[in-house]
């Protein structure tokens, strides 16, 4: 259970900059931001079914 956990806490960050990267030079700041923040979001949904699950029984 911690490992799901601990991937579902680093693929945002894993999946962020790989979008960055796949991006390039052209890439803006503010569009960067607000695909973190959705990045973040999913990450934080696929936490709390992690959770749920290994909590029912």
């Amino acid at each position: 259970m911690c490992a799901a956990i601990a991937a579902a806490a680093i693929m945002p960050l894993v999946l962020f900059i790989v979008f960055c990267l796949a991006a390039g030079p052209k890439w803006s700041a503010r569009n960067a931001v607000e695909v973190g923040i959705t990045i973040t979001r999913g990450c934080i949904v696929a936490i709390a079914v992690v959770l749920s699950l290994s909590s029912m029984p």
